[in-house]
């Protein structure tokens, strides 16, 4: 039995999985815990959201030794790339856990994202687009007869593009457009010519929005892991969030609360790309980079 500490900008990820003789998840867990908090405004991790990271990598140690796991390993993605004290934050970790935070490049991140997409969903001699919509980033995975073409990472994400926004509480039209603008420089010179028969969507936001579409009173890896969205449903989404503050937004079924605030955001993000490639329907991956990363370690074996 092995296991995986995943920490994002966002949310913090425990998968305990097998390998041997097969690879078999016994438990995947998401805790929302938010360590690039403030970054847009200081380009560090503070130490409060440090502080609440250490405490959740605890409890996950805990949970670890219930499962009797032979071998534990911790990650780390954008936020720990790009802050300014990066390294000191990494030493507290350390410190705090007995854990070295292996920091993941962007084109490593996008190969195990896109790992844990064509395991779920195969496909041969076809383009297929791969996005991972993150707290703190989005990677753009162009792939062919299963194999990576060519892999972005773009520094905006469902937490950045709210912070900078203010898209936490009723957003006007004017700032809508403002977004949509933005978001198109931020994507507009990726892979122009590229042409997908389908984009598979990872990743907190498009697993959300799922769920709201469903009307999912809790949540349901079957009923996500496979579902598809279509832009039409996510344009009326985007007016239905814009229209409501953070506390209405709390109450909208298949929301979870602690994402209500930046759900806004991660939609935004996922509109942009599939009107950027005309497409219209996106396929939903519940299986993102901890799964990538697992499958890469037990082929190690």
């Amino acid at each position: 039995m092995k296991a995986i500490i995943e920490i994002g900008t966002n949310s913090l990820k425990l998968l305990v999985f097998k390998t041997d003789p097969l690879f078999e998840v016994v438990l995947d867990r998401t805790i929302i815990t938010r360590m690039g908090e403030g970054y847009n405004q200081t380009g560090q991790i503070s130490l409060r959201a440090l502080k609440r990271n250490i405490e959740e990598i605890e409890e996950c140690l805990k949970v670890i030794k219930s499962y009797q796991c032979s071998d534990v390993s911790l990650y780390g993605t954008m936020i720990f790339r790009s802050a300014r004290n990066s390294e000191d934050v990494l030493n507290k970790i350390y410190q705090g856990t007995g854990l070295v935070l292996h920091v993941i490049t962007g084109d490593q991140e996008a190969e195990y994202s896109f790992l844990a997409a064509m395991d779920s969903f195969p496909s041969n001699n076809e383009n297929i687009l791969v996005i991972d919509t993150g707290g703190g980033s989005t990677e753009f995975i162009f792939g062919k007869n299963r194999k990576v073409e060519i892999a972005k990472s773009i520094d905006v994400g469902a937490v950045t593009l709210t912070e900078r926004f203010g898209l936490d509480c009723e957003v006007d039209a004017t700032t809508l457009l403002k977004c949509d603008d933005f978001l198109f420089s931020k994507f507009r010179d990726i892979k122009e010519d590229f042409v997908p028969r389908a984009i598979i969507g990872i990743g907190g936001t498009v697993t959300t929005l799922a769920s709201i579409i469903q009307k999912l009173e809790s949540y349901s890896v079957s009923k996500i892991h496979g579902a598809k969205v279509n832009l039409k449903d996510i344009i009326e989404l985007e007016a239905e969030l814009a229209s409501k503050n953070i506390e209405k937004r709390k109450s909208i079924i298949g929301l979870s609360p602690k994402r209500a605030d930046i759900i806004l955001g991660g939609i935004l993000i996922v509109k942009s790309i599939l009107m950027k490639y005309g497409v219209n329907e996106m396929l939903v991956c519940d299986h993102g980079l901890r799964y990538g990363l697992a499958l890469k370690e037990g082929r190690k074996q």
